[in-house]
């Protein structure tokens, strides 16, 4: 259930095994592996992503559109916090398409709009779900380190005072503290590092290659993916701040934005400027 997006690419006639290659670190193989909210979740939000690549490149069939509709209802009813960034996905890419360099407005006034309605609507619930989530006396609390009273209006304010700081450390998960007294979370830690690197190593990769497009796919990068992968940050920094391992399991959920969403960009451009550029048989 969890492959079900990879499966639908490689189904689709998809030849790039690199994006298998996120399925083996170490949270991935653990969460997708077992028969839950999570799993559940990651195959529907991956099969967005695959579909959304498509949608980029105008390669979109029925079929996309309707396995799109039974995803997103997924996400909907699994992780409706995360599930949303898919509707800014497809908006925002159809928002360049038409508007092309000049839809940094348009997105800027939809950005707007979705924080308004995060902040009035849905922020406050996030942050008492991430609060009260967390035991506070097990192994991993961190509410001892961050000086945390449970319970109280206090911890509360200074829990949310430190939610930039979960924006980073519910990527990354550990705390090189943490590591340092539990050398068991290393690798975790390190595939952290590495998931918060990736958006960044794979556009650079991108920006060495020749292809047809390359600048719309770097404003669909930069318009569209990165204030995807910002907002998700945002959204599950109440739920990765006050545990490491509540940090990576709930970032499995959404973290093939970090890495399959930018080589599927990159690949859908690079596939079809390669069978635009096949001869016509003779």
């Amino acid at each position: 259930m969890s492959l079900a997006g990879v499966f639908y690419y490689f189904w689709l006639g998809g030849v790039r095994w690199q994006l298998c290659l996120p399925l083996l670190l170490p949270s991935t193989l653990i969460w997708t592996s077992v028969i839950g909210k999570d799993a559940i979740f990651y195959g529907a939000f991956t099969l967005a992503l695959v579909i959304w690549a498509r949608f980029v490149v105008r390669k979109c069939t029925a079929t996309d559109y309707l396995l799109l509709a039974v995803a997103l209802l997924v996400c909907a009813m699994l992780r409706p916090h995360y599930g949303v960034v898919l509707i800014w996905l497809f908006i925002s890419a159809e928002l360049v398409e038409k508007f092309k360099n000049g839809a940094w407005l348009w997105l800027f006034l939809l950005a707007l709009l979705g924080c308004s309605i995060l902040w009035f609507v849905a922020w406050e619930p996030l942050l008492y779900r991430g609060w009260g989530g967390v035991d506070p006396n097990a192994r991993a609390s961190r509410f001892v380190l961050f000086g945390l009273e449970p319970r109280t209006d206090d911890g509360f304010q200074t829990y949310k005072s430190l939610l930039p700081l979960g924006a980073l450390i519910g990527i990354v998960g550990p705390l090189p503290s943490e590591v340092y007294s539990r050398p068991i979370l290393l690798p975790f830690f390190l595939e952290g590092v590495l998931i918060l690197l990736l958006p960044a190593v794979v556009y650079l990769y991108a920006c060495k290659q020749s292809f047809e497009q390359k600048q719309l796919f770097k404003t669909i990068f930069w318009l569209s993916l990165v204030p995807a992968i910002l907002a998700l940050m945002v959204l599950h920094a109440p739920f990765g701040l006050l545990n490491p391992g509540s940090a990576t399991r709930w970032r499995v959920n959404f973290e093939a934005i970090f890495h399959i969403a930018p080589l599927l960009l990159l690949y859908s451009f690079l596939d079809n400027n390669r069978n635009a550029n096949r001869p016509f048989p003779s």
